[in-house]
């Protein structure tokens, strides 16, 4: 039972180890710029200029999954001169992960707050998963597969939301709903 224990420990250890060396190479922009010319949608690529890529020193990992995540974020210009960010997220784990999902997109919003300061509209922003775990990926791969009705979902949290503007409607129509 020690045995398998230290086994264990060495694995997470060598992943841990593999996966800081990842994140350090990362960080040269010459790897960067290859890595995501690679690995980018085709469509985003055509938006952004490569040549000009900044890694960006915050972090949004929560501090208790330090050791299992880590997560690069690149800024680039689009262009139109404009920001855009490319998430990356570096599992640190040989199992997939369930509630990733769900985790980027947290990670995202909170890159979305912090430029919601003097500005009209939030950057684009590309999340990326790297996964070196040993086992087959099989988490759900989008936000929307995590809920019970993942096309009603869908619907609900990307359309635009429903308006009731009480200042549009007349007095009638406001009394005709006696019951609000």
């Amino acid at each position: 039972k020690k045995l398998k224990k230290q086994e264990k420990t060495k694995k997470a250890v060598t992943a841990i180890k593999s996966d800081a060396l990842f994140k350090k190479i990362m960080q040269d922009e010459i790897a960067a710029r290859e890595f995501l010319e690679y690995y980018l949608p085709a469509d985003f690529k055509q938006l952004v200029d490569l040549t000009k890529i900044s890694v960006e020193k915050e972090s949004f990992v929560e501090d208790d999954l330090k050791r299992r995540f880590s997560d690069i974020i690149y800024k680039i210009k689009t262009k139109d001169n404009e920001e855009a960010f490319i998430y990356t997220l570096i599992e640190h784990q040989s199992e997939p992960d369930y509630w990733i999902s769900l985790r980027l997109w947290k990670y995202m919003l909170l890159l979305c707050e912090r430029h919601i300061k003097d500005k009209n509209k939030l950057p684009l922003i590309v999340p990326l998963l790297v996964y070196n775990g040993k086992r087959q990926y099989n988490s759900p791969r989008n936000l929307w597969d995590l809920f019970t009705i993942p096309e009603q979902a869908k619907k609900l949290m990307t359309g635009d939301y429903k308006l009731i503007d009480l200042h549009a409607m007349s007095d009638d129509e406001i009394r005709k709903k006696n019951h609000l």
